[in-house]
């Protein structure tokens, strides 16, 4: 994302991404109408009222942001674990390769969610 600060997006064993992360990118990825909605709830302040979706279309753009990062870093630990099988440095591939299962677990769940999200 263009002038933002980094965070992470943190992914649990099961395939769970973390509701801070899932929050902080409703927060960067609302339109202005959106962002104005929340403004006006008197239910809370501040990415605590995020917590929930926004909006479907909102919703669908951080399950897409998500699932584009997960990719790119799931395509990385694999070739990272192919490097290290051949560099016979056992531990490091079967971190690698469970690190990549993991993402492509999040991923997966992702499309359950929307059958037909595109990333």
């Amino acid at each position: 994302m263009m002038r933002r600060d980094p965070f992470p997006i943190t992914v649990f064993a099961d395939g769970s991404v973390d509701a801070g992360s899932k929050a902080t990118l409703r927060y960067y990825l609302a339109n202005e109408a959106e962002l104005e909605q929340f403004s006006t709830l008197e239910d809370g302040t501040g990415l605590g009222i995020i917590a929930k979706k926004i909006s479907d279309r909102n919703e669908l753009d951080v399950s897409s942001f998500i699932a584009s990062t997960l990719a790119e870093a799931a395509y990385e630990a694999q070739m990272g674990a192919e490097d290290a099988t051949i560099a016979d440095d056992g531990l490091v591939s079967t971190y690698l390769k469970e690190r990549a299962n993991t993402f492509n677990l999040a991923i997966e769940r992702l499309k359950r969610k929307y059958p037909d999200l595109e990333y």
